[in-house]
């Protein structure tokens, strides 16, 4: 599948000007280039910010620019191979992942240890790898631990990515933190057959709520206590058909509703509690940190089982305690 000895190299280099019309405006522009010497791709990437301060405690800001990525690098060696017993890596000359990004964002300082942020994006990808007339695209790729091998893939598939996010955070001050972070988005692409669909990643939402206190107990020694909840959409996957997988002894999945069906929310509260004894030069950091305390069985995947021909669903990691140590200089 794949078979190869030798090396590549990602070229990276960038200008940047800051300019600074008024004390209350803050401009950053430049350029970003990249070449891959695997094949010679390389693309130069304009980007350009802007930020307004509307008082001495709220700002507003605006930033867009284009970025591409390479794809990883099992995806330009594989080979295609042919009845003549020859073989041809038709990945090798695919192009970069381009996306066009686009961010408001509106920042308030309530008080110098409580902050409010929120963002609005919008990606436009394009140049994605798909297969032509399938569904597959490396849009998807990294969803699950198996990384699908596909050939002879083009640079024509499109997709997008738009959503808001709002951040309350309160930093250490007085014993105790917090944050609350909250994302609403839709991630959508395009494939080899020009439908759009879902990407494996569209949950279309994330929640995560954490924070700490620590109790002193005299000038070197504290009790700590955090905690982190954190929710999501429950993750998109391939129906898979029963009837045709027992037919053929694997899995088939069922194509025509690719990436429709979720799995049910994700959800996770860990919980932690330490001991931590200062110094003058070194902390020790003694903790038990219960993760999942709740148990939650949170799928992962659902698979075939050839052997009893039935489906079964695969889960996440359990509740699961951990014993730390921590020594900060």
């Amino acid at each position: 599948i794949i078979d190869f000895k030798g090396g590549t190299t990602l070229f990276q280099a960038y200008v940047q000007h800051r300019y600074k019309p008024l004390n209350k405006l803050v401009m950053n522009g430049g350029f970003h280039y990249q070449k891959l010497l695997l094949n010679g791709s390389d693309i130069i990437e304009p980007r350009v910010s802007v930020k307004y301060d509307l008082t001495k405690k709220q700002s507003l800001s605006f930033a867009s620019g284009l970025h591409s990525q390479m794809h990883p690098l099992r995806v330009y060696l594989l080979e295609t191979n042919y009845a003549d017993g020859s073989s041809l890596k038709t990945n090798r000359e695919l192009d970069f992942t381009k996306s066009l990004h686009f961010v408001l964002a509106y920042n308030y300082m309530l008080t110098s240890n409580l902050r409010f942020k929120t963002e609005t994006y919008y990606q436009s990808i394009y140049d994605t790898p798909v297969k032509e007339g399938t569904f597959f695209s490396v849009a998807n790729a990294g969803a699950d631990f198996i990384f699908d091998d596909v050939d002879s893939l083009v640079n024509s598939g499109r997709g997008s990515n738009m959503g808001v996010e709002l951040t309350f955070e309160k930093v250490f001050n007085k014993n105790y933190y917090y944050l609350v972070n909250a994302s609403f988005y839709d991630s959508k692409y395009i494939g080899g057959d020009g439908v759009e669909r879902n990407t494996a990643f569209n949950g279309n939402y994330t929640l995560n709520i954490l924070g700490g206190y620590e109790f002193k107990i005299s000038k070197k020694h504290v009790l700590t206590l955090d905690f982190k909840f954190a929710s999501s959409g429950g993750k998109r996957y391939l129906r898979l058909d029963l009837k045709e997988s027992i037919k053929n002894n694997r899995a088939v999945f069922d194509n025509t509703s690719v990436y429709k069906l979720k799995f049910d929310d994700y959800y996770r509260f860990d919980v932690k509690a330490g001991f931590r004894i200062d110094t003058k030069n070194i902390s020790h950091l003694f903790a038990f940190d219960v993760q999942n305390i709740t148990n939650r069985q949170n799928i992962f995947r659902e698979v075939f089982d050839a052997g009893i021909g039935e489906l079964k669903q695969e889960y996440q990691l359990g509740l699961f305690p951990v014993f730390l140590y921590k020594i900060s200089f």
